[in-house]
């Protein structure tokens, strides 16, 4: 039978090894945070370097040691991407529930690869609904409107940016443009005089309104 003294010992005992592995946790748990930065640095510059595989390689352990860290889990997502895999890229989205506009705009690549039209309009409009005052998020479903022949709905599109973004020269050329396509010159001149009022040297513009 243990004796009282040696009950109290092994109790002690206990309590300090419970309190060592507390502190290891959360020493390792401060060191796994850190070197995050660290992690993203060197996998941005194997990147950059050529060695995409190495890059995803890194991210991948760390986002499956820890899958609640979105921004890991977005430059891996990226770099799956930019690697053309693109059924990796689509699980990782999937899991991580990543939706900003960059994200959404990959999607939308990604289904206007694959001809899945509704898709690509749907994720394009979500990426303008994530981020109103990106005038690139119109231009994008603008240039996709016009690939499919849908002069009418790329101009309702630059329209709507235009509201958000009065002052953005490259939306209202793409509305000059496409009105001038429409056949309606006067619409066309007066977004080519919007554009020249932020870009006076814009020769797209000065040649649309020259236009007799």
């Amino acid at each position: 039978m243990i004796s009282k003294k040696k009950k109290n010992l092994l109790i002690t005992l206990l309590a300090i090894l419970f309190v060592a592995l507390v502190i290891s946790a959360v020493v390792s748990k401060k060191q796994f945070r850190e070197s995050k930065t660290t992690d993203l640095q060197t996998a941005y510059t194997l990147s950059e370097s050529g060695q995409r595989d190495k890059a995803i390689e890194l991210l991948k352990d760390r986002y499956d040691a820890d899958k609640s860290d979105k921004q890991v889990a977005k430059q891996l997502a990226t770099y799956y991407f930019q690697n053309k895999q693109y059924e990796e890229f689509a699980k990782i989205v999937e899991k991580a529930d990543l939706n900003d506009t960059q994200v959404l705009t990959m999607r939308a690549f990604v289904s206007r690869g694959k001809g899945e039209v509704d898709n690509t309009i749907n994720f394009y409009r979500e990426a303008i609904k994530t981020s109103p005052r990106s005038g690139s998020a119109y231009a994008n479903l603008i240039n996709y409107y016009q690939v499919l022949g849908q002069n009418d709905k790329a101009l309702e599109v630059a329209k709507e940016g235009i509201n958000y973004l009065p002052q953005s020269g490259t939306l209202n050329l793409l509305a000059s443009t496409i009105s001038l396509q429409l056949g309606d010159k006067a619409a066309a001149k007066e977004y080519a005089q919007k554009v020249l009022e932020v870009d006076s040297e814009n020769a797209r513009a000065k040649e649309i309104i020259s236009k007799k």
